[in-house]
């Protein structure tokens, strides 16, 4: 703040605010296939990291069924082994496990820091090196694009909209210039209402304090707002000193895109094969020494016996030590991923859940509607510029 210099017959002080003001920079126009496109890409990044698997697994089974021999050629390189080469020694899973989601498995999302919604480059594994050796010619391409990858989802609202919410909120400033423009009886005064506070508190000379003939019988009323809290929602009352430091005390709210999912394995495999190993020995201990209606003596090595056959063990896709691995010997790109199990539906004999695909007629509509929208805003942005450059001349 500064006090300007008081003129001979000046009353007023006039002060100057030097306080800059906040220029809200104008966000990025995206049309709504772009804005709609970088939304879910963002989403599914954060918040459903396993959803490319799982359409991975839909297309699969889907083009097996209607014998879709390129879409699964297709499928096959992208998730199979691609060169030959020394395996590096895994884990065989059985059924139970490799169908089971493994959250040691999956890549951890992203991380977002508090303030400015970038991603920490540390939480994400790159599993894609980059080659050092970079085009200089297409460096702002490849600076632009990482920078995308790495925006939030408040960081992309806060720098991007799309071209129906901006019409939207220039129908709404027209709208709000309209309003005050018709009731400016309303605006005006609380901007004369300030004007004459200010006057009543300014401290006239000391020769214009001997003429003025003050009427000290006047009331001082209070600030005329044009919002008022009798016939608007009154404001909320402000934070006290003592509320702010209990605030303080907290950790602020922040969206946590790991708690989305688990963290690690919620299945102890150790403690259940301890326990399986356990209930093995107890019923081995009880049935010693007992006598079956066969009148044969139960054994706990022996299975249930069906016209004197025993059942057959269930065998184990993890072959042995020394026996041959089912998978072939190589190296992949990617994690390992197997399409045809269990975590989508299959085809069953009972009664099943299943999205209709959207019929022919239903997507035609679609498509035209679609492309309407698109010559509309063609013809929009077209209408636009030409005004611009009538004005412009």
């Amino acid at each position: 703040m500064a006090l300007q210099k008081l003129k001979e017959n000046d009353m007023i002080v006039s002060v100057i605010d030097n306080k800059s003001k906040v220029v809200k920079k104008a966000k990025k126009i995206l049309d709504e296939d772009t804005y709609t496109e970088e939304i879910t890409k963002i989403i599914e990044r954060d918040f459903y990291p396993d959803l490319p698997k799982l359409d991975a697994q839909a297309e699969y089974l889907e083009a097996l069924e209607k014998n879709d021999l390129i879409t699964l050629r297709k499928i096959q390189m992208q998730y199979g082994p691609s060169r030959p080469g020394t395996a590096s020694s895994s884990q065989y899973f059985s059924p139970a496990t490799f169908e089971t989601p493994d959250p040691s498995q999956r890549n951890s999302s992203p991380k977002l820091k508090a303030k400015d919604g970038d991603i920490d480059p540390s939480a994400t594994p790159n599993l894609n090196p980059v080659n050092p050796e970079i085009d200089k010619s297409n460096i702002g391409t490849y600076l632009e694009v990482n920078e995308s990858r790495k925006i939030g989802l408040d960081k992309f609202f806060s720098k991007n909209t799309s071209e129906d919410n901006a019409a939207f909120d220039e129908i709404l400033r027209e709208s709000d210039r309209k309003h005050r423009a018709k009731h400016a009886w309303l605006f005006n005064k609380e901007g004369e209402q300030m004007k004459e506070h200010e006057e009543k508190l300014a401290l006239p000379s000391i020769e214009k304090q001997a003429i003025l003939n003050v009427d000290k019988s006047s009331v001082d009323t209070w600030k005329y707002k044009s919002d008022n809290s009798l016939m608007y929602v009154p404001d909320g009352v402000e934070l006290s000193e003592k509320e702010i430091i209990e605030d303080k005390k907290f950790k602020p709210r922040e969206i946590v895109h790991e708690n989305t999912r688990f963290q690690f394995t919620p299945y102890n495999l150790h403690k259940n094969k301890q326990i399986m190993q356990q209930a093995a020995v107890s019923k081995a201990l009880v049935n010693q020494g007992k006598i079956g209606h066969d009148g044969k003596e139960l054994s706990a090595n022996q299975t249930p016996r069906v016209n004197g056959y025993g059942f057959m063990a269930t065998p184990s896709p993890a072959p042995g030590v020394e026996e041959s691995p089912l998978m072939t010997w190589g190296e992949i790109e990617g994690t390992p991923l197997t399409l045809d199990t269990g975590l989508t539906p299959c085809n069953t004999s009972g009664p099943v859940f299943k999205i209709p695909i959207i019929p022919a007629r239903d997507q035609l509509a679609l498509d035209l509607a679609e492309k309407a929208s698109k010559t509309h805003r063609a013809k929009k942005e077209a209408a636009l510029k030409q005004v611009t450059r009538n004005l412009a001349r």
